[in-house]
């Protein structure tokens, strides 16, 4: 994944199997092309010492305009969003929405077609 982004840009793994990428001055055209990239690269089969290994990608994307909003709830967000993609996006990648508020209080994702 290091390879598909810029060299400002810090991907770090979260714990178990999920990583963040953070990407600064990144807008909703360019954060939806870097998705596209991860949900067709990531699945292509490795070999795992002797075992081919296929990841299947879910991606959430959060993205805000206001210097302070704080990065765990970026994160937050995007964990959002990432679960909804797992679960209903047809694209593998889902966009957090503030403004709808469902799920127990939380926000929920949306599919954002090109």
């Amino acid at each position: 994944m290091q390879a598909m982004v810029r060299p400002t840009d810090v991907v770090c793994r979260l714990g178990g199997d999920e990583f963040a990428v953070l990407c600064e001055a990144m807008d909703e055209a360019a954060a939806t092309k870097l998705a596209k990239r991860i949900v067709e690269v990531v699945p292509k089969p490795v070999d795992a010492g002797g075992f081919e290994l296929t990841v299947a990608p879910s991606v959430g994307i959060s993205l805000t305009r206001d210097p302070a909003t704080k990065p765990a709830d970026l994160l937050a967000d995007a964990d959002v969003a990432m679960y909804f993609a797992k679960d209903q996006s047809e694209f593998g990648y889902a966009f957090y929405e503030d403004d709808l508020q469902t799920r127990g209080g939380r926000g929920v994702a949306v599919n954002v077609p090109e």
